[in-house]
């Protein structure tokens, strides 16, 4: 198993997730405007 790959992907998962989470609070928000 390759612990330093399997990190990095880890990390690029949580950003991901980050990412979308936000995308959603933003989506809600503009929603919530109109």
């Amino acid at each position: 198993m390759d612990w330093y790959n399997m990190s990095i992907k880890m990390q690029n998962i949580s950003m991901i997730n980050v990412h979308n989470a936000d995308g959603r609070r933003r989506v809600v928000k503009s929603a919530g405007i109109k």
